[in-house]
């Protein structure tokens, strides 16, 4: 007779969570995986690396990403630092009144087709929605969200304005566990604000809202020379504005399902808030880190193909804070309805420089 479950242990978390065959992607080849952790936080990993890291052939490496890349599993992104140009990142939690669905998608339309939104998705709990905005100020914010509301101010049934201090991204090291490493991406202030010229504007814009494929072709999107496009991306990367090439995993395909679980502490311990934040860069299901200000204090992202495994992250995570954290909620993310990594553009409500 078997003893009781336990939670696997922090002391080695990627291979104890990796360990169930239940909880192994079914979609992709043990191969493909481990491609893919090799990659994920830099696109721009040369094959030969990753070949003789696994000693297979160089070809395999470059027809596994672009078999991947065809069949939108993989999706080469720009990890964008917007909040280093003075961005304010504002997360907009909300329910629908009841309403005509042609009423509903209008709205979501709208939020989608906003030039100041950077991320619609929606999800299954407290809230039916959440929006991601990209603004000056709250002032802005505001305004914002009056142009995307209209006259109809009765439409939001229910909803909660939290801003965000940073957003940190990591690797998914459930994966992999033999590859798995600790890296990250983030999205947070870090001295005075940079004012982009122009060009840097349209390099930033077209890396933040198109699949990136290579410098040469987004030279050749740009109508900039290789030389100068190549010289201002070191620049951009140099202060900050561009973390990375990332592939981004397109884990409906693999049946994975995603969860947003929300936080909050008691007091304002910096070291629980850093017990946290080591937590969520450990664990193998954990694959982004959001700390905020207002209804609760941080936003763990949760990937996993067993729902009942979320309950032992938000266990750990009480274990760690020793008893701090005073609320816990769940939400399932349903659908991410659009998704970019630099609006470009601030809406009509932005203050004119």
């Amino acid at each position: 007779m078997s003893g009781p479950e336990t939670t696997p242990s922090l002391q080695d978390p990627v291979s104890a969570y990796a360990k169930p065959s239940t909880y192994a992607p079914t979609s992709l080849t043990q191969r493909e995986r481990d491609i893919f952790s090799l990659v994920e936080f830099n696109v721009e990993t040369p094959a030969a690396v990753v070949a003789r890291k696994l000693k297979i052939p160089v070809a395999s490496v470059h027809y596994t990403l672009r078999r991947l890349v065809e069949n939108e599993i993989l999706r080469p992104r720009c990890f964008i630092n917007s909040i280093r140009l003075g961005l304010m990142d504002i997360g907009f939690y909300f329910s629908l009144s009841e309403q005509s669905k042609r009423g509903r998608e209008r709205l979501i339309t709208r939020f989608k087709e906003h030039p100041s939104v950077a991320y619609v998705g929606s999800v299954l709990g407290d809230f039916q929605y959440v929006a991601v905005l990209m603004c000056r100020d709250l002032n802005h914010f505001s305004t914002l969200i009056t142009e995307l509301t209209g006259s109809n101010d009765d439409v939001i049934s229910d909803k909660q304005i939290v801003p965000r201090l940073s957003f940190t991204r990591f690797t998914r090291k459930y994966l992999s566990p033999r590859l798995a490493s600790i890296q990250s991406m983030q999205l947070k202030a870090d001295g005075e604000p940079i004012v982009l010229d122009e060009t840097d504007t349209k390099i930033v814009w077209a890396l933040g809202n198109r699949p990136y494929e290579s410098l040469r072709e987004l030279a050749r999107f740009l109508a900039l020379p290789l030389a100068t496009l190549d010289r201002r991306i070191k620049k951009l990367r140099e202060q900050g504005i561009i973390q990375g090439l990332f592939y981004d995993l397109n884990v409906d395909k693999l049946g994975v399902q995603s969860f947003r679980v929300l936080i909050s502490i008691q007091g304002l311990s910096c070291s629980i808030r850093k017990e946290i934040a080591k937590v969520c860069a450990k664990h193998p299901l954990v694959t982004y880190l959001i700390e905020a200000l207002g209804s609760w204090d941080f936003e763990v992202g949760v990937e996993t193909f067993d729902p009942r495994l979320v309950s032992s992250v938000v266990e750990e995570l009480h274990a760690q804070s020793g008893g701090k954290i005073s609320s816990v909620r769940v939400l399932m993310e349903l659908e991410d309805l659009m998704c970019r990594h630099y609006p470009g553009k601030l809406g009509s409500g932005a203050p004119r420089a």
